[in-house]
């Protein structure tokens, strides 16, 4: 085949990226899941001792306001990792699909190609 009709990647090759891009986003998945409920924690422990901090007369206020800041940046914190959990749960999804779907219509291409007799399919330019 010339080599301006190559590619610069084989579809093993891509089958292996797509795979690897669908194990990393799985497994980021299951990390944001794990997290989420955590920070969550951290959340609710840090509004508690922002109020436990409030009824301290001894304390600057000043401080049961950072503590509440801190509260509510976590809170924050837990959204993000449930939209990251989410994202990388569907970029999982999408990476695992679009390599069955490559795979599926390479498989009908090679098949084509053996049924007719030819090595190497030519593109749908050359038959204009």
């Amino acid at each position: 085949m010339a080599a301006k009709h190559r590619t610069d990647i084989t579809l093993d090759e891509y089958l292996v990226s797509m795979g690897n891009i669908a194990v990393n986003a799985e497994r980021d998945h299951q990390d944001m899941a794990k997290s989420a409920p955590l920070v969550a924690l951290v959340s609710r422990v840090l509004a508690h001792m922002a109020q436990d901090l409030e009824d301290d007369h001894n304390i600057d206020p000043e401080l049961a306001v950072l503590v509440h800041e801190m509260a509510r940046d976590a809170g924050r914190m837990v959204k993000a990792f449930r939209q990251a959990e989410k994202a990388s749960a569907d970029a999982a999804q999408a990476a695992a699909q679009a390599a069955q779907e490559v795979a599926r219509v390479y498989r009908q291409d090679q098949a084509a190609m053996d049924e007719g007799g030819v090595a190497q399919a030519s593109a749908a330019v050359h038959h204009d």
